[in-house]
């Protein structure tokens, strides 16, 4: 499949897949915290959540950047070769530029000199264009799903000690 840095539609739909894997697994690490209320208030509840709630994390995050990262390489290599090809042209430019300077065409130096002026304007877009395939909603999302289940656990140890 190829991948168009001008088209990233499809590049977000695919994060918005990967981060929704990652979050159905915070969820379900989320509901079982919420179901073990009583466990959470003991001591061990610490011992026995933490490699759970870090664990599950860890593979959420894995789960949503993993497959991004070949996206990732994908829309930096399309980048480069679209900016490879606009140096190409920028050096087959400024050559024809020399050339009309050395011959004195103002006329032709005045329509090179606009052309460069539209290719630099075309390179400043694309060292712009961005790389990774996800917005910055579905990063905000996924961010704080991640944050759900320490959030869930710490409110309800302290409200345990609190209340108890």
């Amino acid at each position: 499949t190829d991948v168009d840095p001008f088209c990233p539609i499809p590049l977000h739909a695919f994060s918005r897949l990967t981060a929704q894997v990652g979050i159905v697994l915070v969820l379900f690490i989320s509901a079982g915290l919420a179901v073990n209320l009583d466990a959470l208030g003991s001591s061990t509840a610490v011992a026995l959540w933490a490699p759970w709630i870090v664990g599950t994390l860890l593979v959420a995050a894995i789960a949503f950047i993993v497959p991004l990262l070949g996206m990732h390489g994908r829309l930096e290599t399309e980048r480069d070769r679209l900016e490879a090809a606009a140096d190409g042209r920028m050096r087959a430019l400024i050559s024809e530029l020399n050339e009309a300077i050395d011959a004195r065409t103002t006329a032709r130096i005045d329509g090179l000199d606009r052309t460069i002026s539209a290719l630099r304007h075309e390179r400043e877009i694309l060292s712009k264009l961005p790389t990774w395939p996800w917005s910055t909603g579905t990063i905000r999302g996924f961010g704080s799903a991640l944050l759900l289940p320490i959030a869930l656990f710490l409110v309800q140890r302290y409200l345990g000690e609190f209340l108890g």
